[in-house]
């Protein structure tokens, strides 16, 4: 799983206390990680493979999503210039990017769906 370091000692302190084992995996908010993801997730919407059942709270992310660029043309979702919240738009993009390079994803134990 995929998370951003901010405040995840948090997470990982649940997590323990519950028993859980959950395989972590860093995903860093600057230009540096989030390029490849953006333009990863870019691709499958473009292609028609990026599905989210119309999700409400994920069109309201994605609406309020500004990305920016610096300098060498690299791209992230920058949070402080948004109108909203965008943390749902940030997971689906850093979800991509886990998948990426996988030539079959695996199958999970679980599987979450947004009603």
């Amino acid at each position: 799983m995929r998370f951003d370091r901010w405040r995840i000692e948090e997470l990982k302190r649940a997590l323990e206390k519950i028993g859980a084992e959950v395989p972590l995996v860093p995903h860093g908010q600057g230009y540096k990680d989030m390029t490849g993801a953006i333009e990863r997730f870019e691709g499958l919407a473009v292609n028609g493979q990026l599905r989210h059942g119309n999700n409400p709270i994920l069109n309201w992310c994605a609406s309020n999503a500004v990305i920016t660029r610096d300098a060498a043309n690299n791209r992230k979702i920058d949070k402080s210039r948004g109108t909203g919240r965008v943390d749902g738009i940030v997971a689906a993009v850093m979800a991509t990017a886990a998948m990426s390079g996988a030539a079959e994803p695996e199958v999970p134990d679980f599987q979450l769906f947004f009603v």
